[in-house]
């Protein structure tokens, strides 16, 4: 016997397997005992609420059956949607959605194209990095390479977009820099006493106008296989509701 609360007992059998081989002698018992420490503490607690509940509120066995049986049909429609799921989706069909419900598709944010630089302020490259993110046919692997020898910080992809929000974390831009930026095909060039930041902006989106696809692609594919999800499941349901009722299986007694 280990513990003992009221007329409930812990016994040493119960925690067989429960401690893991090769541990010291000291760290065995200290396992031990926060184990202990843990049963009496449930022991208190379970003791008081059966104390403390009405019988009702201890009667669980309808909260069982629904938690069984909401594991039962999340089984069932993993295994029914492993069967039947095409999770292919292809960019034309993300596009006919996104173009079919682009009023979904609102921007509660700012958010821009940019390439961006950043070096050190007595760096002899700065020229060098200017012209490279301002050219008009950028080059991204000339850039890229430049950008690890010499830069402190950068962001060359010129799909991504990003929200000003972040950037002002990154960037210390002024309210007049920030309108700068709203303007798109902006270039914004900063200094102080450490860093140079160079800022190339290639397109902007503002708050309230359409989220462009790029940024709401993964949603959509989501979206799609959800509503795939729906309507193998209520197919199959309906399904089997008809083969009951070809049956008989299958009666009201409630109108």
């Amino acid at each position: 016997m280990l513990a003992k609360v009221n007329k409930t007992y812990l016994y040493s059998d119960e925690l067989l397997g429960l401690l893991p081989s090769g541990q010291s002698e000291q760290d065995s018992i200290a396992m031990l005992s926060a184990y202990v420490e843990a049963w009496i503490e449930q022991q208190l607690i379970l003791q008081d609420a059966g104390r403390i509940l009405t019988a009702g509120e201890k009667d669980f066995s309808r909260k069982i059956r629904e938690y069984r049986n909401a594991l039962m049909v999340f089984e069932w429609e993993r295994k029914i949607l492993e069967k039947n799921l095409d999770t292919l989706v292809t960019e034309q069909e993300m596009m006919l959605y996104y173009e079919a419900n682009s009023h979904e598709f609102v921007l509660q944010r700012d958010i821009v194209r940019v390439l961006y630089v950043k070096l050190n302020a007595n760096s002899k490259k700065i020229n060098d990095a200017s012209q490279l993110i301002r050219q008009e046919q950028f080059d991204a692997n000339a850039a890229e390479q430049f950008c690890r020898n010499y830069a402190v910080n950068y962001f060359l992809d010129v799909k991504s977009w990003l929200f000003v929000d972040d950037i002002q974390k990154e960037i210390p831009l002024s309210i007049q820099q920030k309108q700068e930026m709203s303007t798109g095909n902006a270039y914004i060039e900063i200094k102080d006493e450490e860093y140079i930041y160079m800022l190339k902006v290639l397109e902007v989106r503002l708050k309230g106008s359409v989220s462009p696809f790029a940024l709401e692609e993964n949603t959509i594919r989501d979206v799609i296989l959800q509503k795939r999800k729906t309507e193998i499941t209520d197919k199959y349901v309906l399904g089997l509701k008809q083969e009951a009722e070809k049956k008989s299986s299958i009666e009201v007694f409630v109108k």
